[in-house]
């Protein structure tokens, strides 16, 4: 995926549920080189975000560090979201 810029992000959420914890990071790319299809990337399980709303981010920037905690397997969860007009809106709540 090229250049995007950071939509949103969701801090650090510890649970007792094993199977969950980390940040979320919402990516939103041009799917075309234009602005008139995006997609966005959502990155889970992350701690100790590098990145803010508003940044600019290219391929190999860090978003942040993997999430550990114990008895959870380490890993980052990465979903995509349908491309979408840019006057249609991302709304976060879809990506749980």
């Amino acid at each position: 995926m090229g250049p995007g810029r950071v939509l949103w992000l969701e801090p650090v959420l510890v649970s007792d549920d094993p199977s969950y914890g980390g940040a979320t990071v919402v990516v939103e790319h041009q799917l075309d080189g234009t602005t008139n299809h995006l997609v966005a990337m959502v990155y889970m399980h992350l701690d100790q975000l590098r990145v803010q709303p508003g940044d600019e981010v290219g391929r190999g920037d860090v978003l942040g560090e993997l999430f550990v905690k114990a008895g959870f397997t380490p890993h980052v969860h990465v979903q995509v979201v349908p491309p979408r007009k840019p006057h249609e809106a991302c709304r976060p709540t879809t990506f749980h």
